[in-house]
């Protein structure tokens, strides 16, 4: 375990000449926890850890604007009114996996206002793999490829959502079919 963390604590040193300042935090874990709490962690832009956000109403009022990295895994359990991982996670690119929990490196249970689970800059799960479970709004999910993400050997567990590539009654916006040529299309807008 002691060579994993070297590992790292040097990738975070490279990342700090490279990407200028940063801040390396300690494992976040908030549960009914005041939103204020929050604003402990805002500037970290790497976690020393795991993340682990539990019984909270988001309404946007929690987010983690420049994190990065987190070495070991992130949970999120019962999280209210957030309806995508993009406005809590907007940066983070790399889940180590260095710990895991039961084997997954990003666990999402239990919330119930999740349409959207993007993390548009998450490039790779080291070790671990993805587990969502109770998301009934959730969309799209199926249109990813998470093995590009996952490292050989991991696997996604998806229990509790709709069974749908695409979601017009869950998620917001206006849908029309429009005539093209000598076929229908649907346009989502």
């Amino acid at each position: 375990m002691l060579y994993k963390s070297i590992i790292f604590f040097l990738s975070l040193l490279f990342c700090g000449v490279r990407c200028g300042d940063g801040k390396i935090c300690n494992s976040i874990s908030m549960t009914m926890s005041p939103v204020g709490k929050a604003q402990t962690f805002f500037n970290c832009t790497a976690v020393d850890g795991n993340v682990v956000l539990s019984i909270i109403d988001m309404n946007g009022a929690v987010s983690f604007p420049h994190l990065r990295e987190i070495s070991g895994f992130l949970v999120l359990y019962r999280l209210r009114n957030l309806t995508t991982l993009a406005q809590l996670f907007p940066q983070l690119t790399v889940i180590r996996g260095l710990a895991t929990h039961d084997n997954y490196a990003l666990v999402i249970f239990d919330l119930p206002d999740l349409q959207d689970m993007a993390l548009p800059n998450l490039r790779r799960i080291y070790r671990g793999g993805i587990r969502v479970e109770s998301a009934p709004k959730l969309c799209y999910y199926r249109s990813v490829n998470f093995s590009a993400i996952l490292s050989p050997g991991y696997k996604t567990n998806f229990h509790n959502v709709p069974d749908k590539t695409l979601c017009r009654d869950v998620c917001p916006g206006d849908w029309k079919k429009e005539e093209a040529s000598d076929r229908t299309k649907i346009v989502y807008k």
